[in-house]
């Protein structure tokens, strides 16, 4: 195992109680969940191990079937401070800034660059996101969060709803963009912050709002395609694509 590096697997399978183990050196958890007896959530910390600041990358694997979709938690001094929301379609984050795995994750995932990893539709990746969280909180606190971050097109069906009701309701500016307050706002009428919430209802945490901040592109209804988007939704010439702030704030103040 490379010096830096921390990996354990999280088995899940249809369990009525929640159990935990460790076998043959690794950390593993077997949650109760509706979900495939074959699925693991894999984590690896990212960079040089450093108890003060650190990354730590989740992720789900089906059977050899690795998700795109990475979540990450940011920590200081163990303290959770705010989780991002990544995907990366062919090579995960972890393994571009350590390298290549020599150890068991090298034998569930693949480190060729060409390798394409499974993009997950909207409700799937709400799924993985629930996954991931239920995985971090065994070795985090979850209940001091304080933010999330990503970007909109992470979520597929929800930028391109947010793209329809921008064009349904909102004008362009001189530019040839739209309003960085125009997409917040249409944003808030999609199902994402209601989604958060529920999964994060179980660490004391809500979104209290999520803002649309920094650059603004579009992307070709071509690229959106290859973003697993749901088959019922009319997909535009072209998506809108922004960073997202998402704050967080907690259920029941102490």
């Amino acid at each position: 195992m490379k010096i830096g590096i921390k990996k354990f697997f999280l088995p899940i399978v249809f369990l009525a109680a929640s159990a935990s183990f460790i076998l043959a050196g690794q950390s593993c958890s077997m949650p109760k969940g509706n979900t495939q007896p074959d699925t693991i959530v894999c984590s690896e910390i990212v960079g040089p191990k450093n108890e003060e600041r650190k990354e730590t990358e989740f992720f789900v694997v089906t059977k050899n079937d690795t998700s795109a979709f990475s979540l990450i938690v940011a920590t200081r001094e163990n303290k959770v401070g705010w989780i991002e929301f990544r995907m990366f379609p062919t090579q995960k984050y972890f393994q571009y800034i350590n390298g290549s795995s020599n150890d068991t994750t090298a034998f569930r995932i693949s480190d060729s660059r060409n390798h394409e990893y499974h993009i997950p539709e909207y409700k799937e990746l709400i799924h993985e996101i629930e996954l991931c969280l239920d995985a971090a909180s065994k070795v985090y606190d979850l209940t001091t969060m304080d933010a999330m971050s990503g970007s909109l097109s992470t979520f597929g069906d929800i930028a391109v709803m947010t793209t329809n009701l921008l064009n349904a309701n909102c004008k362009l500016n001189e530019h040839g963009y739209y309003w960085h307050s125009d997409m917040t706002k249409e944003l808030a009428k999609t199902p994402l912050a209601e989604d958060l919430s529920i999964m994060l209802k179980k660490y004391n945490r809500r979104v209290k709002r999520i803002s649309c901040q920094e650059g603004l592109v579009s992307v070709p209804k071509e690229a959106m395609l290859d973003n697993n988007i749901s088959k019922d939704l009319s997909i535009p010439d072209k998506v809108w694509e922004v960073s997202l702030y998402i704050k967080l704030e907690p259920l029941q103040q102490k």
